[in-house]
């Protein structure tokens, strides 16, 4: 999915209309000015190079990733990893609107995921170790 239809379905997901993102960007006061006619041109493909500060205007109003939006707009190569080799392709929309004890938990459940992850690929391992000394 192109960036500006991508953008056009999350604001419609949202129900803004391009007034609506434009008061929002002033009410923010994140340092980009839109107007809803370059909102306009920019979900109509019509802008090719979208500068990084309105991208990030419009993920913290639309609390979407900003690093997808970097990599939809091409300044991120799709296959470009964090370092430590993790893919930087992810995204917790609205995570701005929980409150703490909220990001605890869920973080908890994320550390869960991944020690549990972790358990069963040792556990894949050591199975496939013991299935190469039965032969």
């Amino acid at each position: 999915m192109f960036l500006g239809e991508y953008l056009r379905m999350v604001r419609d997901e949202r129900q803004l209309s391009l007034r609506d993102v434009e008061r929002l960007a002033r009410q923010h006061q994140l340092g980009s000015v839109l107007s809803n006619g370059y909102l306009s041109v920019l979900e109509r493909e019509g802008i090719k190079e979208p500068s990084p500060k309105v991208l990030y205007t419009l993920a913290v109003i639309y609390e979407i990733d900003y690093i997808d939006l970097l990599r939809r707009a091409d300044y991120i190569p799709p296959d470009a990893l964090l370092p430590g080799g993790r893919d930087m392709n992810f995204t917790l929309r609205g995570v701005s609107r929980l409150d703490s004890d909220q990001r605890r938990r869920i973080q908890r459940i994320i550390d869960f995921e991944l020690h549990d992850s972790g358990a069963a690929e040792r556990l894949k391992r050591t199975e496939q170790k013991e299935e190469v000394y039965c032969r």
